[in-house]
């Protein structure tokens, strides 16, 4: 399971850094994927795992509108890194 936000709506709640503005997702959860579409341009951030992906739509939910959508982004992955532990939640 992959959940995914569009790069601008995960910036604007969990900061930006890293490689293309997944750094404070990455830290506040533990890792993160970035997926971008080559013809468009459009970046996606996001979370795997079913409780990462609970927990970073119960971070975005009360400052966003929330759609979720059973498939991938029509975008290529382009990167992902983990943490060797999950932070605890503040």
């Amino acid at each position: 399971m992959v959940s995914v936000a569009p790069l601008q709506s995960v910036v604007a709640v969990h900061g930006a850094g890293g490689v293309v503005g997944e750094g404070g997702l990455a830290s506040a959860i533990g890792g993160a994927v970035v997926f971008r579409n080559d013809v468009s341009g459009a970046c996606y951030i996001g979370v795997w795992d079913a409780r990462n992906a609970s927990r970073f739509r119960s971070d975005l939910r009360p400052r966003m509108e929330i759609i979720l959508l059973r498939h991938a982004p029509d975008a290529r992955l382009i990167f992902w890194g983990a943490a060797k532990e999950r932070p605890l939640r503040n």
